[in-house]
């Protein structure tokens, strides 16, 4: 894999962390009022008619789908991981989701060796570990309730990384935006009649509604982002990114929810952020290496 490659796919990475970022505030922002299904509903059904002018052109252009079974595993984890993450972001501080979260990269590592057989630096699993720590430190799951909300969180994390790592396997072939409308399309067939049957239908504004549709359409961008960006980069150097999260979090946290960090806060924020740089270092003689025309592995 080539620097510049793997240097596009780490952009694309840190875009799908700010349009992540920014969709689970707008959920919060909705999910005080709606239920989860009515809610997942609502993104994912406004997500598909999004992103239909494109999938039209391209089954015009008569483009084909490669292997069904990604759509499938997409499916079926987002099914579950959506539907825990909208749970939790309903019901507890948006920064203590956000960093409960961050279990994902951890699960990423092992899953990164045994399913594409990614060879994994020492400063790699260095960085994982020391950013996982501080995640850990800020979250105190032991403050931040108990039952099924505290739960949930890890659920979504954990079926987050086995669709990064699935994407990359199963996925690197398939148009994108293909990817995203049939992933939108079943899910909102599921959520409706959970919602109508399960929870109720409970009518909204039309400012809700607007904050959905912003939502979806972040939703969207960050589906594309994660795809393509993992596509480029190594899933374990390109976890690590999505550590960047945390601060946005706690960032968004202070400015829309009233959640004040604390010092241990700040401190452990700025250890995710080193965590982040440290996976991304390179050695001093990779440059002449790539100088000369030599590939050079981006975890080395």
């Amino acid at each position: 894999m080539h620097r510049e490659t793997h240097w596009t796919g780490l952009a694309m990475i840190f875009l799908a962390v700010v349009s992540a970022t920014a969709m689970d505030a707008f959920i919060k922002l909705a999910g005080g009022d709606i239920g989860t299904w009515q809610l997942l509903f609502m993104r994912w059904i406004i997500g598909a008619l999004v992103i239909l002018p494109v999938v039209a052109y391209y089954w015009k252009k008569r483009e084909k789908i490669k292997d069904r079974r990604i759509y499938y595993w997409r499916f079926a984890l987002n099914l579950v991981g959506c539907y825990a993450l909208f749970y939790s972001l309903a019901n507890l501080p948006f920064a203590t989701v956000i960093t409960i979260l961050f279990a994902e990269p951890i699960f990423i590592i092992p899953l990164a060796v045994f399913l594409l057989g990614e060879k994994i630096s020492l400063k790699n699993v260095i960085a994982s570990l020391v950013g996982f720590g501080a995640v850990f430190y800020i979250n105190r799951p032991e403050d931040a309730g108990s039952g099924f909300s505290v739960i949930a969180p890890i659920v979504a994390a954990l079926t987050l990384a086995i669709e990064h790592v699935l994407n990359k396997r199963l996925g690197s072939e398939e148009n994108p935006q293909f990817m995203l409308f049939w992933l939108a399309v079943p899910l909102a067939a599921v959520s409706l009649p959970m919602t109508v049957f399960v929870e109720g239908w409970v009518e909204i504004s039309a400012m809700q509604w607007g904050i959905v549709l912003l939502a979806a359409v972040l939703g969207n961008a960050y589906n594309y982002f994660i795809i393509m960006g993992f596509r480029r980069a190594h899933v374990a150097t390109g976890s690590v990114l999505l550590y960047l999260s945390v601060p946005m979090a706690f960032l968004i946290g202070v400015m829309f929810f009233n959640e004040i960090p604390t010092l241990s806060d700040v401190v452990c924020g700025a250890l995710i952020l080193g965590a982040s740089m440290l996976a991304n270092m390179r050695r001093p003689g990779d440059k002449q290496r790539e100088d000369s025309g030599e590939e050079v592995p981006v975890n080395s």
